[in-house]
Parts: structure tokens; sequence; C-alpha cells
């Protein structure tokens, strides 16, 4: 028996599937200067939306994103939600923190939330920075194991 590519690999072209969806990204960021759609501050109680689709048309290619780094030079704590989801993480004023695959496994956005009631934060007192790491080995094994047993699967429901 003869496989198609298309039963292997169901209908998206494989090639142009590993290199969209596995090709490291650049360093993509963002601040609350102004830039790319960013407010300059972001006053006590509101929120900040990145959505890197709309905000960087370059990111694009390379969604969802595996990583990111949230730096809050601000004087406020912020309530931080990855993909606009309901639950939030807080983190205190000064904090660097650094997000990976493990702790958000694929980011298309993220909802900062001011959560102090009083102060503003300032111009350029947050700076967020998204990248996704390229195809590691085991995983391109791991990946490559469930395509072909989810083709074995329906080879055999036949």
């Amino acid at each position: 028996m003869v496989l198609t590519k298309k039963e292997m690999f169901g209908a998206s072209d494989f090639k142009t599937n590993i290199v969209k969806n596995e090709q490291a990204s650049p360093f993509i960021s963002f601040s609350n200067d102004g830039t790319k759609n960013s407010p300059t501050t972001i006053t006590a109680g509101s929120d900040w939306l990145i959505d890197l689709a709309e905000n960087d048309a370059s990111s694009q290619k390379y969604l969802p994103m595996t990583n990111m780094r949230i730096v809050n030079n601000s004087n406020c704590a912020i309530i931080v939600f990855p993909n606009q989801s309901i639950q939030g993480m807080m983190l205190p004023s000064g904090a660097v923190v650094t997000f990976d695959r493990s702790t958000v496994p694929a980011v298309y956005s993220l909802k900062i939330h001011n959560a102090d009631s009083s102060t503003s934060i300032a111009s350029s007192e947050l700076n967020v920075t998204f990248w996704k790491e390229g195809i590691v080995y085991d995983r391109a094994l791991a990946d490559m194991n469930k395509s072909f047993w989810n083709f074995v699967g329906k080879r055999m429901s036949r």
C-alpha cells in the first residue's frame, strides 16, 4: 500500500508547516511608551492589552509564542492575564519574571492590569518581550510519534 502525503500529514503542506510553526523567532518587545499602539501611562485600575498579531505584524508567522519576559519597573503591582484568560498572575513592583512553555504553553495575547488603586504606571515602566524557541530534537520526535499513532488509528478504524 502506498500512502499519499495528504494521508500522512493531513491537508496542510508538511514542509511549510514545520518552517512556519517550528522556526525560532526574533525577540518582539513592547513597552508602555506610546509605540505599537501602547499607552504612555496606565491609570490605576485600567488595562493594557497586547495582541501580538494585531500590534506587531512581523510576529504573525511565529505565533503562538512560547516564552515571555515581563519587567515591572513601576511602583505598582500588576496582574497579567496570558491570552486574556480569567486566571491572572500578580507581579509586584520591581519584578522581572520569565514564563516559558511549561508555565504558559502558547501565547497569542497578554492583558496587563494595574492593580494599584491610586497610582498610575508612567511611560516606559513596563517592558514585555515575547519570543519563540526553535524546535528541539526531543519535541520533534514526540510530535512525529503522535502524528504516526494518529495516522495508524485512522487507518485501523476504516
